[in-house]
């Protein structure tokens, strides 16, 4: 049973959540990005690679609109450490400790 309450609340956010309404670029590392509101993303970065812009490996299209409700996971081993949006809200799920960032 243990087990299970860890899994859930690193399913829910167990390490916290932060929310972004801005178009200023947020830094933060998160394993998971959810779409609340239709977004356009102008950037997102991961692993801290500042000079790789990586919108069209997780978006069908670099600038265009993300409907509500999407989700973005960053994959086995790796971590948004960076994004910009140019409109919506999103929700960042922070990394779990047991990621080495």
């Amino acid at each position: 049973m243990a087990n299970l309450l860890t899994e859930q609340q690193f399913n829910m956010g167990g390490r916290g959540t932060y929310t972004i309404v801005s178009t200023t670029e947020r830094e933060i590392d998160a394993y998971m990005i959810r779409v609340d509101s239709d977004a356009v993303f102008s950037r997102i970065e991961i692993n801290n690679d500042t000079t790789t812009d990586v919108r069209t490996t997780y978006l069908d299209t670099a600038g265009g609109t993300i409907p509500a409700g999407t989700i973005l996971i960053a994959g086995e081993s790796n971590w948004f450490s960076a994004i910009t949006l140019t409109s919506g809200v999103v929700t960042l799920f922070r990394v779990p400790s047991s990621y080495n960032v």
